[in-house]
């Protein structure tokens, strides 16, 4: 807006150059704006726009006019008073709002969001402002990137999902990241779409992990698998014993087993398997559940991480080229579905909220959204909001005196000690 609205402060009739007689000029045309967006929250500036402007034209102040084009307008569109094909199909705006009420609403009824509410984790605004316009990246293309794996593990009654993110080490920030992909391991052929028996979800994140990990040594450019330890998810007893021993993929190439060393659960393992690589990070959910959360809203509100391009069903995406011209990007089956997973992550994330009660912090949805809604994407990916909080403390810690007084070692000031003359 304050690139564009400044475009139409000059005067259209003026005029300059030898001889120009600016009283025989012709006038100009007056310079008009056109705002034109779907819906977004009552805090974004195109919504205050929106508003101000139907206040003038209710008013009367010709200068002024909106108008909102709804889904119900398009479907019922006539050509000459008769009745005319839609370009919307009600089946699929019905399922759209049954999928996700609150986006359909915005997208396909322009109907503004309230925006923050008491103890939301983070806005759509705040996800906006992390958003870049990029496809979702499923594979270590050039071979030398850095990513880290997060899996909030399940069998029965939730999701299995892994998330994937790039570590990017920035000069000026540090350790930052940006998700790449979103992967529910359900099986499509059960009647709820559970998640699949532990074997194939092992066999699933093996795919995923030698992905990223690119043409490198075994597990070069994977800095970490972040998993939920909790017992509903298996994990413990379950999946992490499967990716004890060294195993082979579908091209006959051998690879080592993974494990976490340090968990007490591998007290004996970690003997039995020399050779797996110290690559796991199990986590306990119950006792760090509030440090996940925090540390998702913090890498969201600080832009520590960024997500790919919004999607909205569509087979490909508007991207830029290094001219800024505008290219069309089209999207793989594979690039679809973890764009679609990641707008469910967002919604996730937008619906967590944080209660406070006599100094006791929790992480819930409202109430009417528990029983209706999981949300293992959004801890899947707070699993790695937590890891980069504390590989950037880490870097914190170590990082060498400036010149000041500030210890390095502690970050807090020495004291300072006085003595009697």
């Amino acid at each position: 807006f304050v690139q564009a609205e400044n475009f139409v402060n000059q005067d259209e009739n003026f005029r300059l150059g030898g001889g120009t007689d600016m009283t025989l000029e012709p006038k100009g045309f007056p310079r008009q704006l056109m705002y034109a967006s779907s819906a977004s929250d009552t805090s974004s500036a195109f919504y205050k726009k929106f508003r101000l402007f139907s206040k003038n034209m209710l008013m009367g102040d010709t200068r002024y006019f909106v108008c909102s084009y709804t889904a119900d307008t398009v479907m019922n569109a006539t050509f000459d008073g008769e009745p005319y094909p839609s370009l919307l199909n009600r089946g699929k705006v019905e399922k759209a709002v049954a999928d996700n009420r609150e986006k359909a609403m915005r997208e396909l009824y322009n109907r503004f969001s309230s925006g923050e509410s008491e103890g939301q984790l983070v806005t759509g605004r705040d996800i906006k402002q992390c958003t870049v316009n990029r496809p979702p990246l499923l594979l270590n293309d050039t071979g030398d990137k850095l990513f880290c794996l997060s899996w909030d593990s399940a069998r029965l009654c939730d999701n299995s999902v892994i998330c994937a993110a790039r570590f990017i080490k920035d000069p000026k920030k540090g350790w930052i990241a940006e998700l790449c992909g979103v992967y529910s391991l359900a099986d499509t052929s059960s009647k709820n779409k559970n998640p699949k028996r532990l074997p194939d979800q092992v066999a699933d994140f093996k795919k995923l992990l030698l992905a990223y990990n690119g043409a490198a040594a075994d597990y070069h450019n994977i800095l970490a698998v972040v998993c939920d330890s909790g017992s509903g998810g298996q994990m413990i007893g379950g999946v992490s014993d499967y990716l004890l021993e060294d195993w082979t993929d579908d091209n006959g190439c051998r690879h080592r087993g993974l494990i976490d060393r340090t968990h007490k659960a591998n007290e004996t393992a970690k003997a039995r398997y020399p050779d797996a690589a110290d690559i796991i990070r199990l986590i306990d959910p119950r006792a760090n559940r509030n440090a996940v959360f925090d540390s998702a809203e913090k890498a969201v509100k600080l832009g520590l991480i960024s997500f790919p391009a919004e999607y909205d069903g569509r087979e490909y995406l508007i991207l830029n080229d290094e001219n800024g011209r505008d290219v069309k990007y089209t999207l793989d089956a594979g690039e679809k579905l973890s764009l679609a997973q990641t707008e469910l992550l967002k919604k996730e994330l937008m619906t967590m909220r944080r209660y406070e009660n006599a100094g006791t912090v929790t992480y819930a949805y409202p109430p009417e959204k528990r029983s209706s809604m999981h949300d293992d994407r959004a801890f899947a990916f707070g699993l790695m909001c937590l890891y980069l909080a504390r590989l950037r403390h880490g870097e914190l810690y170590k990082r060498k005196s400036t010149g000041t007084s500030l210890d390095p070692g502690t970050l807090c000031r020495p004291p300072r000690l006085f003595t009697k003359e």
